[in-house]
């Protein structure tokens, strides 16, 4: 505890005594630099008591986030996060999150240095933070990108909760306007480092037939690996191309994109000799990627059009991922699903209606014994039926069904919902500013006579009240009640009652609010008050303060009362 507190303590100092960068009253650096952002630092207490702790009990971060401008050629984004998370609360089996990124932009291009992210397509890169260097450039219709380094660094975890350290690059090339039409290409490759964990051999694929006789038409790795939870080096390929057709101006416009991937699960099993298979397989993916017994190939695509036509707006669009298909260079994706969503938005002055409805199934190659269907329906309407009134109204559908043969594994899940949202503005300076109500209707079922349980009803009912004493002082009442019945249990009521209040002092340089709220279920209870304050201490800098304290109770089980304090400490000057 005092090695994290002297380390809390040092990143707080240090934040509070960075330079400060010599500017003029015009914000410039001689003549030509123009400095902006933010930089200051952040520290955390929290404690427990009654259960185990789910944060570091001690936190302490310094942000740089400045942005040069010069001579309005050249602009530059550092980005600097350090915090003591890195050295503390299990860090052995966490990424960190230290952060270190440098990002200058010009007019026909941009670099990233350290730590960054970016966003090719939803198939093939995005979401993932990237330790090394990136570059984009862009010359009239000529467009190109390239990247690499590190996505996660070894973690320590055993079997199941280890990472390997892995290492991305990639690029993509095209021409024409992304924005309306134009053509790209793209790859990505992702590989792990074998050598970074030693893990036991249960976690080994094994190959059982050898299959470099005959070519396997699914995307079915041969072979098994003896324990198929474990953590396995891995590598993956991903070839894409994309397209963007503006037609009629925007009236029309259509997106299309086309992805194969190549993964391995396990980069020691053995290398495929066949030549009858790797004669499928072309030289230049050859070149760069090896072909194994835990390796899977698939294909994944998009297509989108979206019409406009005055108020009315319209797309439809249609997504299929093969059951092989991977891309570790996305931050999520589900593989083995199709799915078509349609969408239909019309839009005036005083209303607008939302409606919108998707279809989705896996098992797309029935490799499963059932197959799995979503469905989903929804409409919403927004009005405005007089100055002061607002009001909106949304139905929603729902449904969840397999072809299990088994009544064990058979679900037919269905859920309606009805809800409203109406609010009343009564005056901007008076007394009673506004008053909303929030209505909610939802039923639950399952078809299935052994999920009789999962059938429920609810209604909810929120009434929200802002009200204002003086010119300074904000009040904000609110009342919930939800009462819900499950099968076999009967009608329970849930009540949560809150109380806010916000303050403005020192011609709004110091501002505080204080949120109570109050949730009774059964037997169960939760109190939590939360205090912010916000001071500016001088045009440039301020200094917020966070406290906030739970207390959750059980009538019936005391071993389950916890409380929780969390406080929190930020300064921040503007530069």
């Amino acid at each position: 505890m005092a090695r994290s507190s002297s380390g809390i303590l040092a990143i707080v100092v240090a934040g509070l005594c960075v330079p400060r960068f010599a500017t003029a009253q015009d914000g410039r650096v001689a003549g030509i630099a123009r400095w902006t952002g933010e930089v200051g630092s952040y520290a955390e207490a929290y404690g427990i008591n009654g259960a185990e702790a789910r944060r570091p009990a001690a936190t302490g971060r310094m942000y740089l986030r400045p942005t040069l401008s010069l001579a309005g050629r050249l602009t530059i984004r550092f980005n600097f996060l350090l915090s003591t998370e890195g050295r503390t609360f299990q860090s052995s089996r966490r990424q960190s999150i230290n952060q270190y990124g440098v990002n200058p932009q010009w007019s026909w291009g941009s670099a990233n240095l350290g730590d960054f992210t970016d966003s090719y397509t939803p198939l093939t890169f995005s979401g993932v933070r990237v330790r090394g260097a990136g570059l984009n450039v862009s010359r009239g219709p000529l467009w190109m990108s390239m990247f690499g380094g590190r996505t996660q660094r070894a973690v320590e975890g055993g079997a199941t909760n280890g990472r390997f350290e892995r290492n991305i690059f990639g690029g993509r090339i095209g021409i024409g306007d992304r924005r309306r039409s134009s053509i790209g290409i793209y790859l990505v490759r992702a590989h792990d480092d074998v050598g970074s964990l030693t893990l036991p051999e249960d976690t080994l694929f094994i190959d059982e037939n050898r299959p470099d006789t005959a070519f396997v038409e699914d995307t079915l790795q041969v072979g098994k690996i003896a324990n198929p939870f474990a953590v396995t080096p891995q590598e993956n390929l991903v070839l894409g191309v994309t397209g963007n057709l503006a037609v009629l101006g925007d009236a029309l416009q259509l997106k299309a994109e086309l992805s194969g991937s190549g993964h391995t699960r396990d980069l020691r099993a053995d290398v495929i000799e066949s030549e009858e298979i790797l004669s499928r397989i072309p030289g230049i993916v050859r070149s760069i990627y090896t072909p194994r017994v835990s390796s899977t190939a698939d294909y994944a695509y998009t297509i989108e059009a979206t019409a406009r036509t005055g108020p009315l707006t319209a797309t439809g669009a249609f997504r299929n991922i093969g059951p092989g298909y991977v891309s570790l260079g996305v931050a999520s994706l589900l593989s083995d699903q199709r799915e078509l969503r349609l969408t239909t938005q019309l839009r005036f002055r005083r209303w607008n209606v939302r409606v919108d409805g998707a279809r989705q199934h896996d098992n797309l190659i029935h490799q499963k014994t059932f197959t799995t269907r979503r469905d989903r329906a929804a409409v919403a309407l927004s009005l405005r039926p007089g100055r002061r009134w607002n009001g909106s109204l949304r139905a929603q559908y729902s449904r969840l069904d397999n072809e299990a043969p088994e009544p064990e594994r058979w679900i037919a899940y269905q859920s309606w919902m009805v809800g409203t949202n109406q609010t009343l503005t009564f005056t901007r300076r008076g007394f009673l500013r506004t008053a909303s109500v929030q209505y909610q209707y939802r039923t639950t079922g399952d078809d299935n006579p052994l999920r009789t349980q999962s059938a429920s009803r609810s209604h909810s009912v929120k009434v929200r009240v802002l009200l204002s004493p003086s010119r300074i002082l904000n009040v904000t009442p609110s009342v919930g009640i939800v009462r819900a019945r499950f099968a076999g249990v009967g009608w329970s009521t849930r009540q949560t009652y809150s109380l806010g209040a916000q303050l403005r002092m020192l011609r709004g340089k110091w501002m505080s609010s204080l949120q109570l709220g109050r949730s009774q279920f059964n037997q169960t209870s939760a109190l939590q008050a939360t205090l912010r304050s916000r001071y500016q201490l001088t045009p440039h800098d301020a200094i917020s303060l966070a406290v906030r304290g739970s207390d959750y109770g059980n009538v019936l089980d005391a071993a389950r009362d916890f409380q929780e304090l969390l406080i929190t400490l930020r300064w921040a000057r503007r530069l």
